[in-house]
């Protein structure tokens, strides 16, 4: 035994124990939180982060995909009314030289409401 005896009551009960045998108790109680502690976590790993994980990785595939969407819808709509506004042009100068402009007056009403709407999307 040790020069310095500690005295621990255990189940009711006084014990003399050596400071040694106490620190190694305390070394073993402190091993067994640790691994209690590990496994916690991995459950909450398993459970909880690995979920979540699947969930941001499904929100990253759905939003890449929703992108590259408006983004072809997008450029389609603009495809669009570039051609529409190069039919404008065209019939703003025939109108301009031609003998009856009131011809392409018409034309030119049926092509701008295409070419607001486009305007107001964009």
């Amino acid at each position: 035994m040790s020069p310095f005896p500690v005295v621990l009551a255990l189940n009711g009960h006084l014990s003399l124990f050596s400071a040694g045998d106490v620190l190694f108790q305390m070394a073993e109680v402190h091993r067994q939180i640790q691994v209690q502690l590990e496994e916690m976590l991995k459950c909450f790993h398993n459970e909880l982060l690995s979920e979540l994980e699947k969930k941001v990785e499904l929100d990253a595939r759905y939003l890449t995909a929703a992108l590259k969407k408006y983004q072809m819808e997008h450029k389609s709509k603009g495809e669009s009314l570039e051609k529409c506004q190069g039919e404008l042009k065209k019939l703003r100068r025939k109108s301009q030289g031609s003998k009856n402009p009131s011809k392409y007056g018409e034309k030119e009403l049926q092509v701008s409401p295409h070419t607001a709407a486009g305007r107001e999307q964009s």
